[in-house]
């Protein structure tokens, strides 16, 4: 139905002068939980409609519907260019292609199976790069470049001011992202660089990281992402676990696979303040 709707949407646009947005959020192959469960008639959770073309693999069946999931997704992204171009707007429209984290293991789905983090360490909710570095493909015939690439170190945060600035709108809130327009348009001269970038998980322990290119630092079991609990509130936990802390340096060891936190002192210490710096407490209600 969302992309019967998308579809209908694009075609609409035929023929308008004025500029449109469109934030198409494919929550595949995000796992249904509640299927994984194993009183589930599946007994996994990467559920659709049929397996299709995988249906006569020999594979296990959550990997059935993963695989199944990313062919939906190519086919859409697949569709978007098909009536860009059928409707006279492809040399004009920028396309942006990203996922949220890394490659998950959830609904009964492993992976591994597909190889699908290469040779990045961790999965979803990690820390390390398996976790959170993911694709960024950019589109845009008369602006980028085809077949060129970016060692730019972006995040997230980097893509509103970079909408604002594409389309000529002045933004009125703070950020802490720097648009990475000159990147993509073939003005790398122009891009403006992080200092650092920073991350804070509350799950699983606490995690946080900084990133200043190549050293990744990890703090591991930071308590409840720093965010005190009110009294009385959530159930009685032991001791917390010790912090763990974990440096790696990218260019070396783009696996993180070799912990150097040991030996550079002083570069845990330069992190670790910008750790700190990064964070503030959230307010209490």
């Amino acid at each position: 139905m969302i992309a019967d709707n998308m579809q209908a949407f694009l075609r609409a646009q035929a023929g308008k002068e004025k500029p449109f947005f469109i934030y198409y959020a494919l929550n595949l192959p995000h796992a249904n939980n509640e299927a994984g469960r194993k009183d589930s008639p599946l007994g996994h959770g990467m559920e659709t409609p049929s397996y299709g073309e995988f249906a006569s693999k020999d594979w296990p069946n959550a990997e059935k519907g993963f695989a199944q999931a990313i062919r939906f997704i190519d086919d859409q992204v697949g569709a978007v260019l098909a009536t860009l171009k059928a409707q006279g707007m492809d040399e004009r429209t920028v396309v942006m292609f990203s996922s949220d984290n890394g490659a998950h293991a959830e609904g009964g789905h492993d992976s591994n199976f597909f190889n699908s983090n290469a040779d990045f360490n961790g999965i979803k909710r990690s820390m390390t790069d398996g976790g959170i570095h993911v694709p960024f493909i950019v589109r845009w015939p008369s602006k980028t470049k085809a077949g060129s690439e970016s060692q730019h170190v972006s995040g997230f945060q980097d893509l509103l001011p970079t909408v604002a600035e594409l389309s000529g709108a002045a933004l009125d809130v703070a950020t802490d992202g720097l648009s990475f327009a000159p990147e993509i348009t073939g003005k790398a001269e122009a891009q403006k660089k992080h200092d650092h970038l920073f991350w804070d998980f509350n799950e699983q322990g606490g995690k946080r990281a900084v990133l200043q290119w190549p050293w990744k630092l990890i703090h591991l079991n930071t308590g409840a992402g720093g965010a005190a609990k009110k009294p009385g509130k959530g159930k009685q936990q032991g001791k917390p676990a010790k912090l763990q802390v974990q440096l790696f340096n990218l260019d070396t060891d783009p696996g993180e696979l070799s912990n150097v936190a040991d030996t550079n002192a002083i570069v845990v210490a330069e992190l670790e303040a910008k750790m700190k710096a990064s964070w503030s407490e959230p307010k209490q209600d």
